[in-house]
């Protein structure tokens, strides 16, 4: 193998090396960030969903003010301290049926996959405490499929491949200027 085509994959294998690395923590960073910005809203949400709450008076009631707040694949649950469920609102049943109330007593969020019918999809589960006074009386549990991010997830993916690709090609050609540049300045001095 000639010396240039040496000099020409080594840049290249190089430089998809680092471009793999920083597509990794592109990729892995959006991710965070983007469930952080979900688990925030859902948060502001559920702080919201108590405020109602306690103001109002009776379940029916409680069902017209608090389908203002379902969103597209999304449920609303209230649950008692023995992880019955005592009340829920949704606009999807397989999301309900396929993520189990869980009571508790401190703040979460968690993300989880389900399997769909599109294939697998991203799911936000955010859990707050509802408070009568000091004591808590049972917990809000807000899910909501996060399908805007499974887009987000593919197009980002494109890109990131298409920018690959195209690295490699210039790389390609910056490593073989590279080395006929070398050559020339190793026979020149000789």
């Amino acid at each position: 193998m000639r010396i240039t085509t040496k000099i020409n994959l080594l840049t290249t294998a190089w430089m998809l090396c680092i471009m793999v690395l920083v597509n990794t923590v592109v990729y892995f960073s959006f991710m965070k960030f983007t469930i952080n910005m979900e688990e925030a809203a859902q948060y502001q949400k559920a702080e919201d969903i108590l405020k109602v709450i306690d103001s109002l008076d009776s379940s029916k009631e409680s069902d017209e003010k608090l389908d203002d707040f379902l969103t597209p694949h999304s449920y609303i649950r209230i649950i008692h301290p023995n992880n019955k469920v005592i009340h829920e609102l949704t606009n999807d049943s397989l999301l309900s049926k396929k993520i189990k109330g869980k009571y508790t007593e401190t703040k979460q969020a968690q993300a989880h996959l389900i399997s769909a019918e599109n294939g697998e999809e991203q799911v936000l589960i955010v859990r707050v405490p509802i408070k009568n006074g000091n004591q808590i009386t049972g917990s809000l549990e807000i899910g909501e499929r996060l399908l805007g991010l499974e887009t987000s997830k593919e197009i980002l993916r494109a890109i990131l491949g298409f920018c690959t690709l195209l690295a490699a090609v210039f790389s390609l050609l910056g490593g073989r200027w590279l080395a006929n540049m070398i050559m020339k300045a190793y026979f020149k001095h000789d």
